[in-house]
């Protein structure tokens, strides 16, 4: 099988249960000070960062007190160095004490080759 150009794009899906709906908010607040958002997202390999909340649908119930966040990356590599930036370093420190639980799944994405 031939290799496709992109075959080591990656997607990430994290997911932080807070210990409560205010916890959450606070997450969410983290996200969106100052220029977090927009520098990640410049960050070079990062194809897509997107910090989401839960929808009540028919597919699904809401979740109040998680916060996902998908991403996707165009190597491992550039989510190994979007980890060690002085932003997540400071992100990660200020989440900590409001995250309860969390998983994170890396994915490869299906190409036509």
């Amino acid at each position: 099988m031939a290799c496709c150009s992109n075959a080591n794009e990656v997607c990430i899906v994290a997911t932080m249960e807070c210990h409560d709906e205010a916890k959450r908010a606070e997450l969410m607040a983290l996200f969106l000070k100052g220029n977090v958002l927009a520098t990640i997202r410049a960050e070079d390999g990062c194809i897509s960062y997107l910090p989401s909340i839960d929808v009540d649908s028919k597919f699904s119930k809401a979740r109040p007190t998680v916060l996902t966040v998908v991403e996707h990356w165009k190597s491992l590599a550039h989510v190994e160095t979007h980890l060690q930036t002085a932003h997540m370093v400071e992100f990660f420190k200020a989440s900590q004490p409001l995250i309860k639980d969390s998983k994170i799944q890396v994915l490869s994405p299906l190409h036509k080759c």
